[in-house]
This record gives structure tokens, C-alpha cells and sequence, in this order.
């Protein structure tokens, strides 16, 4: 009865830690870690860009500051 609401590529029937334990094992490294670099860069950026627009002043509060 896996998927049968809503769609799935893969149906992994099981305890978790189990199944990932399993998965992780297939697993390679790549050497080439440039596109990782590239998205780390990108969202450390982007958290930044975040802390800029909350730390903005404003007039009674800055909703992005709250949140």
C-alpha cells in the first residue's frame, strides 16, 4: 500500500536507521567537489543577504527580525 496516496520513485519499506545504514553503503564520494563548494558558497551567501534585511531598522518592528 506504499505510495498509494501520493506518488514515489522508490518505496522503502522498514525501520529507518535500518534502511539508510543500507543506503549509505551505496554511497560514493566524489572527487570533484566543486559543485558542493559552489552551493555552500551560494547559501552561506544567501543566510548573510538574510541577516542584512533583518537587521534593517523600522518603524514599530522589522517583520523579518522577529522571524
Amino acid at each position: 500500500m506504499l505510495s498509494l496516496r501520493y506518488p514515489a520513485d522508490v518505496n522503502l519499506h522498514g525501520d529507518n536507521s535500518t534502511i539508510l545504514k543500507t543506503l549509505l553503503l551505496l554511497l560514493k564520494r566524489k572527487a570533484d567537489r566543486r559543485w558542493s563548494k559552489t552551493i555552500e558558497g551560494s547559501v552561506s551567501a544567501w543566510w548573510k543577504k538574510l541577516e542584512g534585511r533583518a537587521m534593517t531598522e523600522a518603524n514599530p518592528v522589522n517583520p523579518q527580525r522577529v522571524i
